[in-house]
């Protein structure tokens, strides 16, 4: 059943992060998760390093959970990119 398949579950996951992100923080990047950018901003000031721990601390049984989620947004990204190779001419036409 769709609904019980773990991919799609974190398929929900990933879309709930990214929504967060686009209405807590001034994020211009709808693409982004919430945890991702906690790792990336994380040693930008004190109050981003407490979000990054405290976000981390809800995912306890990973090791380091935003910069997971940091790693798969750059992954997502990059398969957005090259998943359509053979048009990259017409989209230079544009």
């Amino acid at each position: 059943m769709k609904y019980l398949n773990k991919n799609y579950l974190v398929c929900i996951g990933s879309c709930l992060s990214q929504l967060a992100n686009t209405i807590l923080t001034d994020s211009n990047n709808p693409n982004n998760s919430l945890s991702g950018e906690a790792y990336f901003y994380r040693n930008r000031s004190l109050l981003n390093k407490l979000w990054y721990k405290f976000i981390n601390s809800l995912f306890f049984w990973q090791v380091d959970h935003c910069k997971l989620a940091y790693y798969n947004d750059l992954k997502f990204a990059y398969d957005y990119i090259h998943r359509d190779e053979e048009n990259k001419d017409k989209i230079s036409e544009c």
